[in-house]
């Protein structure tokens, strides 16, 4: 199977995205004999947990939660932990499952395995051993009093100090199969997200060109799944669990690619299926914005499997149910991280669908910009003749890359912008004025020449009165051509899901755990509240996806094994 560098939530801007490697970066989906299976076998106890919120049959559902039901299994099959999920979390479950001496199941709804974790470019490991040859070791304390203040104290603090402890211990763990990373050491004096030395890149190669990221990792440990023959089956998504009368998880059943039903029987069942991304239905209603003016790259498949399940079962939503790590403008066509989508996502003159400015376009932070215009109904990037000149020539307004992208639009930009344009991209619009530019956007053009003429008012004094944007950003929009870039909001993946206790364990709306279930990686909203905290935890998800995995396959063996 491909990997597309982008998925973008609306199918018509989805055919002919770019890919990143082939299918045999993320091959090792062979399904293995393993387990104990035998005929037979009834839905006695399946999806016995209530609807979220209690509802019946009179009361409100959301469109999210309604789900064709299953239908009786013609199999059954034992084990001692079910995973369902091939991304980063699942796979590292397996592995540790196996090496504690589990017979562990992983089912994966598409046809191979890696998920989206293809696409993490760098983890949060605080503590890892090249940080403590460089003298940058931080106090788990003091982080966590940092995350916690940024999180309004959402998340945990015990499982935020789980996760830390066991992130030297995953990196080790990595390496010891073959998984590389280039740690990132901070110049000296260096502030910001990348200042504290916590974050290493993902390096080695991903498809034979060197180009690493995820990508590389995921692959690392999909071909150890392989050689050690574990049990895999793709094409095979879990879609419901199994309860006995007490609500505790005793299993889960699945669908083969023949359409056969199977209930896969366990003391433990780890959900970790990428969360919801792909669900116009969780977005809207969970992640509360417009699925049409969202875009991600990433896999299709992200569709809130293991969150529809674990709240049928009775599990509680975590105070940071809809949080999405959001990105800030990205221009539907070119793909994240290229010159052309850093091009525009600069700090020039930006402007909601009423033609009115609202933020300060230069924050720097990309997760506090998503967040600041994710109410935006229709988001314009302005940019003046001169201020594409200046992207070209200096690779972005003051050396602006909002997108941490690998390609500057230095040298490029406006030759490829042009390209764009003639491509037929009916989300650019140009114009010789400001006026023929409203009209042409659909913007009201009164309010979108108040909006310029007060910009330029703000960038002769050097001083945004207004929004507070550093100097160095303000550019006059004077002269034509003017281009309006209409963006969505870009996001990487949800992070807002099941509530969960310290150790990984689903808890229902009494904070009673439910007996047998764990929830980790992207269906739990556990780390952060409602913004993705790329202030004092850059790179955390894709690090949560493997300590989670392997924390949840380490309590299940003390569980099993006493």
């Amino acid at each position: 199977m491909e990997l597309d560098r982008r998925m973008f939530i609306k199918s018509s801007l989805a055919a002919g995205a770019a890919a990143l490697a082939g299918g045999a970066v993320l091959a090792g989906c062979t399904p293995q004999s393993g387990g104990d299976g035998t005929a037979g076998g009834d839905a006695a106890g399946a999806g016995t947990g209530a609807d979220p919120g209690g509802s019946t049959s009179t009361e409100y559902v959301p469109s999210y939660m309604r789900r064709d039901p299953v239908g009786e299994p013609e199999e059954t099959v034992t084990a001692d932990f079910v995973i369902c999920g091939g991304g980063g979390c699942g796979v590292a479950a397996l592995l540790q499952a196996d090496d504690l001496g589990l017979n562990a199941i992983l089912l994966e709804k598409k046809q191979s395995l890696g998920g989206t974790f293809a696409f993490a470019a760098v983890g949060f490991f605080p503590n890892n051993k090249y940080a403590i040859e460089v003298g940058k070791e931080v106090d788990y304390n003091d982080l966590i009093k940092t995350i916690m203040t940024y999180n309004h104290y959402i998340p945990d603090y015990t499982l935020l100090k789980n996760f830390m402890n066991e992130c030297p211990e995953t990196f080790d763990w990595c390496e010891s199969l073959g998984g590389q990373f280039m740690y990132m050491a901070p110049q000296e004096g260096a502030m910001g997200p990348f200042g504290l030395g916590v974050n290493a890149m993902y390096a080695g190669e991903s498809d034979g060109a060197g180009t690493g990221g995820g990508a590389a990792l995921i692959k690392v440990l999909i071909g150890e799944a392989e050689r050690r023959g574990l049990d895999v089956r793709c094409d095979t998504p879990a879609k419901e669990l199994v309860q006995d009368e007490s609500g505790a998880v005793t299993g889960v059943l699945a669908v083969d690619d023949s359409g056969k039903v199977i209930k896969f029987e366990a003391p433990a069942v780890l959900l970790c299926t990428g969360g919801w991304g792909n669900n116009p239905d969780f977005i809207r209603e969970l992640g509360r914005v417009d699925p049409d003016r969202v875009i991600s790259p990433g896999y299709d498949g992200r569709d809130g499997d293991g969150v529809y399940m674990a709240r049928k079962a009775g599990a509680a939503w975590a105070r940071g149910d809809g949080t999405m790590m959001f990105y800030g403008p990205h221009l539907p066509g070119p793909i994240w991280g290229e010159a052309v989508s850093n091009g525009v996502y600069q700090p020039t003159l930006w402007v909601n669908e009423k033609g009115r400015r609202f933020m300060n376009e230069g924050l720097g932070n990309f997760a506090e910009t998503g967040n600041a215009i994710r109410d935006v109904k229709r988001l314009f990037v302005i940019q003046s003749a001169a201020d594409i000149d200046i992207i070209t020539a200096d690779n972005g307004i003051a050396g602006f890359n909002g997108q941490g992208g690998s390609e500057g639009p230095q040298d490029k930009y406006k030759t490829l912008l042009e390209e764009e344009i003639a491509r037929g991209n009916d989300r650019i619009y140009v114009a010789d004025t400001i006026e023929a530019l409203a009209m042409a956007a659909g913007i009201d053009a009164a309010s979108l020449q108040a909006t310029v003429d007060r910009y330029n008012e703000l960038v002769a004094k050097g001083v945004d009165e207004d929004f507070q944007k550093g100097p160095q950003y303000l550019t006059a929009c004077e002269e034509g051509p003017f281009h309006a870039f209409e963006c969505d909001d870009g996001f990487f993946t949800t992070i807002g899901g099941v509530k969960i206790d310290e150790d990984i364990c689903a808890i229902d709306d009494n904070g009673d755990v439910i007996e047998g279930l764990y929830v980790a990686g992207c269906d739990t909203g556990a780390l952060c509240g409602d913004i993705y905290d790329f202030t004092s935890a850059p790179g955390e998800q894709s690090s949560w996806a493997l300590a989670s995995g392997r924390l949840v396959a380490k309590h299940v063996a003390a569980k099993l094994k006493g």
